[in-house]
C-alpha cells in the first residue's frame, strides 16, 4: 500500500513557487528531502513512492474487525468466514484463541499453518440470543512473527425491529449533510403507562463523514412543549446543526408528548429506559451497516424549553456516561439536578432569553455557582474559547424563545466545542492570517479531537496547489513561518490525525499578504437557512487576495482582542448573515465606530445587513438606510459615482460561490451617494466618500472574478477617497 508523507520538518526552503517559504517547525530536526512539503490534501500532488515489496519471512495479514451478520432475537446461529493471508515469502505455523462473550465460538477446524503467499480461512460463530444482545470478543492469532488481534462483534436485535428508510439530509445550498431515518422503536418514550401518547417515532441521524470508533458518542435531544418530531426537526434544524458542527456523534431525537404542554418523556424518565433506547439505536445502525461496534461512548443531553425534565432525570446517571448537558431556554426547574451535574465534573451550557421564562433561574443559578463553587470555571458569555475550555457557560441570548437554539449557530457550536471527536480532525476556526516583517502568522481555535497529533498550515499562491508551510503541536493555537516577497497567499489549517489514510478537513481559507494595509473581516458563518451550507469556505480569499489583504475572523475582534489599528481600510464580509446570525453585533459596532472615528475606511457587504440593522444608528454611520429585503434583481450597474465603469454586472448566478436570494434595497442617507443600482432601480450600494460604503449583496458572489476585483477595488477607493 502506498503511504502518504507524514512527519515534522525543519527549515526546508521551498522554491517551486514564485515566492519562497522557509518551512520550519520551530523545534529543530533534520531537513526533509522534499524541501519541507507534506501531503496537503486532495488538491496537492504528492509522490507516494513505490509499492511495498513482498515481506521477507512470514507475514500474516488479517482484518482487525470480524463483523458477524446481524440476526434477529430468536433467529438462531450465524457465522462468518474470516480470511487469513500469509503475505510473506516463508511458511508459518498458526495458533488461535478466542475470549469474550460465551455466545461466540471458534470453529475447531482451523488452519494449522500457511505457506508463503497462501490464503486460509477460519469460521467464527454466534449462537444467537432470545433477546436483544451485543456479543463482543477478541480473537488472537499467533504466527512465527508474533500475533494479531481481531475484534469480534455479533448482534441479535429485538424481534420485529422495523425497517428503517434512510434518506439524505441536506444543508443550506443543497450541501450533503448526512442520512436520517425516522423509526418506530420498541424502546421509544411512548407508549408508556404514564400517559396516553402512542407515537413511537425516533429520529436517528448519521452526519456526513462519520468515523467509526471503538464506541460511539451520542447526542440525545428532548424537544419542548406543543410540538411533533417532524416540526421540531424542521423548525430547529438539529440535523443541520450537527452536520455543520463537524462533531463525530450520532443524533437521536425521540418523539415525546405530541402537541402537548408536557415534559413527560415516558420510558426515558428513567436512565434504564434511556440506556435501552440508545442501545437499540446502535443495534439498528449495526443492522443497517452504519455502525460496526454498537457500544455507547460519551453522551450529550440537550433540551429546548420543556425538555429540561427528561434531561434532569438522566444527567447524573453513572451508566449513561453523560459528559455534556446543553439547555436552550430550558432551565425552568430541577435546579438541584443541574447543580449536581455542574459540580461533579459535567460540562453544562445553559442559555436564556428575555421572554422565555428562564431568565431568573439562569441568572440565580450562575450567581450561586460562582459564589458557592468557585472551583467550577464559569463564563456568562458564550465565546467559542469559553465553550471549549470552561466547565459551565450560562449566557443571555438576545433572540426569541425558539431562536435560543439558532442564535449564532448556538446548538451546533456548543456541540462543536464540547466534543471529544470530529468527523475529520474537528472543524477548526481560523482566527487570523497576517504577515509583517518577513514572518507570516495564523491563529486558530480547534475543537478537541482525541486522534489529533498536530496541526499543519497550508498555503498557496495563485492557482498553485496548497503546500504545507508549518506544522505545530496538537495543543498549539498559532503557527508562524518566514515569507519573502509580497505576493498574496491563500492559507488554511487542518489537523493531522493518527490515521495515516485520513486527510482531515481544512479550515476556512483566508487571504494573507505581507505588510497588508487592507484587512478583510470574515463575518460570514451562517450555515443554517441561508444559501451556503458547507463547513468551510473561501469567501475571504475571493475578495481579499486580489486586494492584497490579510484576514481576521470577526470573532477574533471581540474574543481575541485583535486590533484594527494600522489598517487603512477594513472590508467586512457578512455574506447572508441575518438577524439570528448577527451580521455586525453590538460589540462589533462599537469597535468599528472607534475605527471610523480614528480615520479608518470601511467597506461592508451582505444581503441582510441593512435588514438586520434597520433602525440602528450604526446603519446611518455607513450612510445607508433600509428600504426592502428583496431587490428582485441579480444585476447591478454604476449609478455614476464610480465613473460609469460597471454595466449589467451579475451576481449570485451559476458561477457564484453561492446563490443569493434576497439582496437588500438601500437608501442613501445625508451626505451619502448611491453607488450602484439594481436592474429594478433600487439602490444596491451607497456610501460616504472617504469613510464608508455598504453593499446590499455579498461581494463574494459577483459572478466574474475580474469584475468582482474591479468592483471591490472601485468601492474601496471611494471609501478611502483615493
Amino acid at each position: 500500500m502506498k503511504a502518504r508523507a507524514r512527519g515534522v520538518f525543519a527549515c526546508g526552503m521551498v522554491f517551486a513557487l514564485p515566492w519562497a517559504f522557509a518551512a520550519c517547525d520551530g523545534g529543530g530536526g533534520d531537513a526533509r528531502a522534499d524541501g519541507g512539503l507534506l501531503d496537503a490534501g486532495p488538491d496537492a500532488t504528492t509522490d507516494l513512492g513505490p509499492d511495498a515489496a513482498t515481506p521477507s519471512g512470514p507475514s500474516l495479514v488479517v482484518a482487525p474487525l470480524a463483523r458477524l451478520p446481524y440476526v434477529e432475537a430468536g433467529g438462531g446461529e450465524v457465522s462468518l468466514a474470516l480470511e487469513l493471508h500469509n503475505a510473506g515469502d516463508a511458511p508459518t505455523a498458526l495458533t488461535f484463541s478466542l475470549s469474550g462473550d460465551p455466545l461466540l465460538a471458534l470453529d475447531p477446524t482451523v488452519p494449522a499453518s500457511l505457506g508463503a503467499g497462501q490464503l486460509g480461512t477460519l469460521t467464527l460463530r454466534f449462537a444467537g440470543s432470545p433477546t436483544q444482545h451485543v456479543a463482543l470478543g477478541t480473537l488472537t492469532v499467533g504466527w512465527a512473527g508474533g500475533e494479531r488481534t481481531v475484534q469480534v462483534v455479533a448482534v441479535a436485535g429485538a424481534t420485529g425491529l422495523p425497517t428503517a428508510a434512510y434518506e439524505p439530509v441536506l444543508a443550506a445550498g443543497g450541501t450533503p449533510c448526512g442520512v436520517g431515518a425516522t423509526v418506530a422503536l420498541p424502546t421509544a418514550p411512548f407508549p408508556h403507562a404514564s400517559a396516553n401518547y402512542t407515537d413511537a417515532s425516533v429520529r436517528v441521524f448519521v452526519p456526513s463523514g462519520y468515523r467509526q470508533h471503538a464506541d460511539h458518542d451520542l447526542v440525545l435531544h428532548f424537544h419542548g412543549h406543543n410540538t411533533t418530531l417532524a416540526s421540531t426537526l424542521a423548525g430547529h434544524s438539529y440535523e443541520q446543526h450537527v452536520c455543520a458542527s463537524g462533531v463525530n456523534a450520532l443524533l437521536v431525537v425521540p418523539q415525546g408528548p405530541v402537541n402537548a404542554a408536557s415534559g413527560n418523556f415516558g420510558k426515558l424518565m428513567s436512565p434504564a429506559g434511556t440506556a435501552a433506547l440508545l442501545d437499540q439505536v446502535l443495534v439498528l445502525l449495526y443492522r443497517d451497516g452504519y455502525v460496526d461496534v454498537p457500544v455507547r461512548g460519551q453522551l450529550t443531553l440537550t433540551a429546548h424549553s420543556g425538555g429540561y425534565l427528561a434531561v434532569a432525570a438522566n444527567a447524573n446517571a453513572p451508566d449513561l456516561h453523560v459528559a455534556h448537558v446543553h439547555l436552550y431556554d430550558a432551565l425552568y426547574g430541577s435546579i438541584t439536578a443541574y447543580q449536581t451535574f455542574a459540580t461533579s465534573g459535567g460540562a453544562l451550557r445553559s442559555n436564556y432569553t428575555s421572554a422565555g421564562g428562564t431568565l431568573t433561574n439562569n441568572q440565580s443559578f450562575a450567581a450561586s455557582l460562582a459564589a458557592d463553587h468557585p472551583e467550577v470555571s464559569l463564563s456568562e458569555d458564550a465565546t467559542l474559547p469559553a465553550l471549549r475550555d470552561t466547565a459551565s457557560v450560562v449566557d443571555y441570548t438576545p433572540s426569541s424563545h425558539n431562536g435560543a437554539t439558532r442564535y449564532r449557530n448556538a446548538y451546533g457550536d456548543r456541540l462543536r466545542f464540547g466534543s471529544r471527536r470530529g468527523v475529520a480532525g474537528g472543524r477548526i476556526e481560523l482566527r487570523s492570517a497576517t504577515a509583517a516583517g518577513g514572518t507570516a502568522t495564523v491563529t486558530f481555535l480547534a475543537p478537541r479531537d482525541e486522534q489529533r497529533v498536530g496541526f499543519v498550515v497550508e498555503a498557496s499562491v495563485g492557482t498553485e496547489p496548497f503546500r504545507v508551510v508549518a506544522e505545530v503541536a496538537s495543543d498549539a493555537q498559532s503557527a508562524s513561518w518566514p515569507v519573502t516577497g509580497n505576493a498574496a497567499l491563500r492559507v488554511r489549517v487542518r489537523s493531522r490525525v493518527d490515521e495515516p489514510d485520513v486527510i482531515a478537513e481544512a479550515s476556512d481559507a483566508y487571504a494573507l499578504t505581507p505588510d497588508a494595509d487592507v484587512l478583510v473581516v470574515d463575518a460570514f458563518e451562517r450555515v443554517l437557512g441561508g444559501s451556503y451550507g458547507a463547513r468551510a469556505h473561501d469567501m475571504a480569499v475571493r475578495v481579499g487576495v486580489p486586494l492584497g489583504a490579510s484576514t481576521v475572523s470577526h470573532r477574533a475582534l471581540t474574543e481575541d482582542g485583535f486590533e484594527l489599528t494600522g489598517y487603512r481600510a477594513v472590508v467586512w464580509l457578512a455574506g447572508d448573515q441575518s438577524r439570528d446570525d448577527e451580521p455586525i453585533s453590538a460589540d462589533e459596532q462599537l469597535l468599528l465606530g472607534d475605527y471610523l472615528d480614528a480615520g479608518g475606511a470601511l467597506l461592508v457587504s451582505g444581503s441582510e445587513v441593512a435588514f438586520s440593522l434597520q433602525g440602528d444608528a450604526f446603519l446611518g454611520r455607513l450612510g445607508a438606510g433600509y428600504v426592502s429585503d428583496d431587490a428582485g434583481s441579480l444585476v447591478v450597474g454604476d449609478a455614476g459615482a464610480l465613473g460609469g465603469a460597471f454595466v449589467d454586472l451579475g451576481f449570485g448566478g451559476p458561477n457564484a460561490a453561492y446563490e443569493e436570494d434576497f439582496p437588500d434595497v438601500l437608501s442613501a442617507g445625508m451626505g451619502a451617494d448611491v453607488l450602484l443600482r439594481y436592474g429594478t432601480g433600487g439602490a444596491a450600494a451607497v456610501g460616504v466618500a472617504g469613510r464608508a460604503v455598504l453593499v446590499g449583496f455579498p461581494l463574494e458572489v459577483v459572478d466574474d472574478d475580474d469584475q468582482r476585483t474591479a468592483l471591490t477595488t472601485a468601492l474601496l477607493a471611494f471609501a478611502t477617497d483615493s
